[in-house]
This record gives C-alpha cells, sequence and structure tokens, in this order.
C-alpha cells in the first residue's frame, strides 16, 4: 500500500488531505518524511485532512506525534481536521486532542486559528 495525499498551501498553512481509508504501520514512515520535509522547508503550520481515514493503528498516531513535536522544534504546530467516528474514537483513547488541536473542517481550522 503506498500513501496517497494531496497537498496545497493556504496562506500560511500546508493542507494535506489523506486518501487513504486505513493509516498503519506501512503508510507512516512516509507520512513522517512528508512531515519532517515540510517542516524542514518552512511550513510552520500543518493542517492534516484526516476526512477519507476511518482506521488508525498505533503507528499512526506516533507519527501524528512525531508531526506535532518536529512542528513544535520550529515554533509550528499539527493541526488535524475532518476526524471520522472511529479516528476520533482512537484519538480520544490515546489523548490526543490534549496535544494537537483538532477542527472539524480545513476551513474551520483556518479560521479559528
Amino acid at each position: 500500500m503506498e500513501l496517497s495525499y494531496t497537498s496545497e498551501r493556504v496562506a500560511e498553512f500546508m493542507v494535506f488531505t489523506l486518501r487513504n481509508s486505513v493509516i498503519n504501520q506501512d503508510l507512516t514512515p512516509a507520512l513522517k518524511d512528508i512531515f519532517l520535509i515540510e517542516i524542514c522547508e518552512g511550513a510552520r503550520y500543518i493542517i492534516l485532512d484526516l476526512s477519507k481515514v476511518r482506521y488508525m493503528d498505533s503507528s499512526g498516531i506516533g507519527a501524528l506525534l512525531f508531526g506535532q513535536r518536529i512542528a513544535r522544534t520550529m515554533d509550528g504546530e499539527m493541526i488535524l481536521t475532518g476526524l471520522s467516528k472511529p479516528v476520533q474514537t482512537i484519538l480520544d483513547i490515546a489523548r490526543i486532542s490534549s496535544a494537537i488541536r483538532i477542527y472539524e473542517s480545513v476551513e474551520n481550522a483556518i479560521r479559528e486559528f
């Protein structure tokens, strides 16, 4: 399985929309690479649209925390949007909402950030 996504710059945000329905250990190395490359190239605020993702395992959670940690070292932040109910439940159990901002949509994240 290969990581599928689109990306676009919107104002000061780099928006990534994942197209995969599952984020697991097969995809997380590529996801971490994207975070690292974009942040090192100057993207301070990353919005990750997870609206198409229906399942995420612990390696996916680890990738999100990695992205947030790298963003914060560059005085930035990672923001999650579009969580499905199953992904929201997984992230609630892992208490991710205390570490990463979550918004209903990309538009809401840009407007309210």
